[in-house]
């Protein structure tokens, strides 16, 4: 049971987090409700290239000038090497558009790039039935940096991560191989931590004894 707490409560710290990021950004300036606001992380594979990170945004469809979108990822060869980190910002939605189940937005970003960051990089990004992400900047605007290819990613919902939470803490693998790392892991750290506060393991008696310095 404590197992299976751990990892449902990990989940929930996260999901906390990502939501307190997410009001700081942009929740202040607009007093919509949070069904506007989007996140989720980016899993993409350009050519050979690997991309990973994280997205967020709000979208006000009656005035696209106060969507707001901010994306940061890291990109790295799929053998290892050349490993460095994007960010996109300063977004400027033009239009949003509805295309069936998909939501359409085009306008501007900027992109940090290895001589500084390149603004007003015109975008295409697409949510896709409240499940997927597109981002597509001009190529010819970051000297094909990301290929032709879309940059990709996931929309998170609290539905779905409460059930990949749940699948994970009643795994058979994850309780038996995984869990006890992650026990020894905390107990390693816990005891690091006592050390380094003056709090010393008794090999012999096993019992924590405490060494009292001058404050």
């Amino acid at each position: 049971m404590l197992k299976r707490n751990f990892v449902i409560a990990l989940g929930i710290l996260t999901s906390t987090l990502l939501i307190s990021l997410v009001a700081a950004n942009a929740f202040a300036a607009h007093e919509q409700d949070f069904s506007n606001f989007y996140s989720g992380p980016i899993a993409s594979s350009n050519d050979n290239w690997i991309l990973s990170g994280h997205w967020m945004g709000y979208l006000n469809q009656s005035s696209p000038k106060d969507s707001v979108f901010h994306s940061m990822f890291n990109m790295v060869m799929a053998n290892g090497s050349d490993p460095h980190i994007h960010k996109i910002g300063n977004a400027t939605a033009i239009s949003v558009t509805n295309e069936g189940n998909n939501t359409v937005i085009g306008g501007n970003v900027s992109i940090t790039m290895k001589d500084g960051p390149i603004s007003n990089i015109p975008t295409v990004i697409t949510i896709a039935n409240n499940n997927s992400i597109t981002i597509l900047p001009n190529p010819s605007k970051v000297n094909n940096h990301f290929g032709n290819a879309t940059i990709n990613g996931l929309v998170s919902n609290d539905k779905n991560t409460a059930k990949i939470t749940e699948m994970m803490a009643t795994d058979t693998e994850v309780q038996q191989k995984l869990s006890p790392i992650i026990n020894m892991i905390m107990m390693n750290n816990m005891l690091k931590d006592a050390m380094a506060k003056g709090n010393i393991l008794d090999n012999a008696t096993g019992m924590a004894n405490t060494t009292l310095s001058s404050p």
